[in-house]
């Protein structure tokens, strides 16, 4: 899986993401997009509506049954300085 994980990143900085960059000069990796931007259609994989979320100022995009939530570590809350 490591291996798999380096790989998809090497790709993704090769082909200069999705975005543009601070030229304005578009990145190649658009085709690794299979479910941004296409919430509730179905997904490639299974056909399960695709899922949307926005999250801060960034939209999120999931298939819910191919990428199940799971119990995310707690967090410990912050304490205030007096």
């Amino acid at each position: 899986m490591d291996r798999a994980i380096q790989a998809v990143l090497d790709e993704g900085l090769r082909m200069r993401g999705t975005q543009r960059d601070l030229f304005g000069v578009q990145g190649l990796a658009k085709h690794r997009r299979t479910v941004f931007g296409r919430a509730g259609a179905p997904c490639p994989r299974c056909t399960t509506p695709v899922s949307h979320q926005r999250i801060g100022a960034r939209n999120t995009y999931w298939c819910a049954s191919c990428q199940p939530l799971t119990s995310a570590p707690e967090v410990p809350a912050q304490s205030t300085l007096l």
